[in-house]
């Protein structure tokens, strides 16, 4: 069974994943960090760090994923502050990966801080292209704003295909674009985060 993770980050920033509940921390690490960027220091579920002796657990295996729905907190680093290399996620990920070499056996490995990262990106490469990212439906409107026919440029959404007329409401995003306010919401809430005409991330 699947469970659906929000994750909350920056300035009142969240969206939400649908992942299987086998996936491994280590995995939804590299998963964020590949949507986030690189300098994330940890996550956050109810209070309780996911630190390195997690990485190897199984979403099911730890108490705090054993509901449907999941908030996490993305804590990064401060640009001015100095971190020991206990609470840099990148050495965690360097000591896990070393730990599954030496208990695999596995020789001829680029073991250096970039070879580490290439192999947590191939581990999650195919878990990374199935996620669907979406926001959740009570930030919606943070992300999109109705607007009038007449303050528009497109006749047509480009969800459905189908001609703007006075009857609809009519949601236009960030970037510029309109759709049918049921078309656009649909698509944030169950599919991306993007724009389907210019793939801006509305999350900013």
């Amino acid at each position: 069974m699947d469970i659906n993770i929000t994750f909350v980050f920056g300035n009142r920033n969240t969206f939400t994943i649908k992942m299987n509940r086998v996936t491994k921390v280590a995995q939804l690490y590299v998963l964020i960090r590949n949507l986030l960027g690189s300098n994330i220091l940890y996550l956050v579920c109810n209070c309780k760090v996911l630190g390195v002796d997690d990485f190897k657990k199984s979403l099911h295996e730890l108490d705090c994923f054993m509901y449907d729905t999941q908030t996490l907190s993305v804590v990064y680093k401060h640009e001015d502050a100095h971190y020991s290399d206990n609470d840099l996620i990148v050495y965690n990920y360097m000591k896990y990966m070393n730990t599954m070499i030496s208990n695999n056996n596995i020789t001829n490995t680029n073991n250096n801080r970039g070879g580490i990262m290439n192999m947590l990106d191939n581990i999650t490469e195919d878990l990374f292209s199935s996620q669907i990212v979406s926001i959740s439906e009570s930030d919606y409107d943070l992300y999109a704003t109705t607007v009038n026919l007449t303050d528009i440029d497109n006749d047509t959404c480009t969800v459905c295909q189908e001609v703007f007329d006075s009857t609809d409401t009519i949601d236009a995003l960030f970037c510029g674009h309109s759709f049918h306010q049921h078309c656009i919401h649909d698509l944030l809430i169950n599919s991306t985060v993007q724009c389907p005409v210019c793939a801006y991330d509305v999350r900013g």
